[in-house]
């Protein structure tokens, strides 16, 4: 297929086909989506038992001990999210976490 700019379009739903129990389990668009990233069904398991923990994450214990020092210090904490969807709900999560937890904080995301 040929889009607009010219350029040939490559549809994966042509090349990959999900799993039958995929499309049984969740419809044909999930379980397309699933077999496009090629990822089984876990990552739509949401359960907080399912995380990896978060010692995992490079440089956490220093991240979390520098939020402690800026709010005990009352500095500024700005968030830079980032205009997509999961972008958009982090940077809200984080800020209410933050807002919560008595931080002065504040978020921007870029604009289009």
């Amino acid at each position: 297929m040929k889009g607009i700019s010219g350029r040939n379009w490559f549809l994966l739903s042509e090349i990959i086909e999900p799993q039958k129990e995929l499309k049984e389990k969740y419809g044909p668009l999930i379980a397309q989506l699933l077999a496009n990233r090629n990822v089984d069904d876990r990552v739509l398991d949401t359960r907080l038992k399912n995380l990896l923990p978060y010692h995992l994450i490079p440089n956490i214990e220093h991240a979390v001990e520098r939020i402690i020092k800026s709010i005990k210090k009352g500095e500024r904490i700005i968030i830079y999210g980032d205009y997509d969807v999961d972008g958009i709900t982090g940077s809200a999560l984080l800020y209410d976490f933050l807002k919560k937890a008595g931080a002065r904080v504040c978020c921007t995301l870029p604009t289009r």
